[in-house]
């Protein structure tokens, strides 16, 4: 599975204030919660009411250190695309985890499906 971020996402990413960053993150860990079938909708829509948002966890992804952006070094640009690597990385397995409960419960059900089709259609 490939992610497609953008050009330059690593500094856009370190451009966007902080702020807004730990939120995408509490929103994207939000999702993931609500994918996952052991989850009760009624308990989650709960906790997105009452839980301030300062006191969520968001689940962190390393970021690299601030690169110097006026200075143009050669070691400057490899480290953005070790940054770009790991970061795409990091959200592919992170949806890869909230994906696999969704294809277990898809699968039963497929199975479910098929046995009761091959019933239907015995001789």
């Amino acid at each position: 599975m490939s992610l497609q971020l953008g050009a330059n996402f690593p500094n856009r990413w370190l451009a966007t204030p902080h702020a807004e960053r730990r939120q995408f993150l509490r929103d994207l860990s939000s999702v993931c919660l609500l994918l996952d079938p052991a989850t009760d909708f009624d308990e989650w829509e709960k906790s997105q009411t009452n839980t301030p948002e300062d006191d969520v966890a968001a689940p962190e992804l390393s970021v690299a250190p601030k690169l110097n952006q006026g200075a143009k070094s050669s070691t400057a640009e490899p480290a953005r695309s070790a940054f770009e690597m790991r970061l795409r990385s990091q959200a592919d397995a992170m949806i890869e985890r909230a994906l696999d409960p969704i294809r277990t419960e898809l699968r039963k059900w497929v199975e479910q499906q098929i046995q009761q089709e091959l019933h239907s259609h015995k001789p």
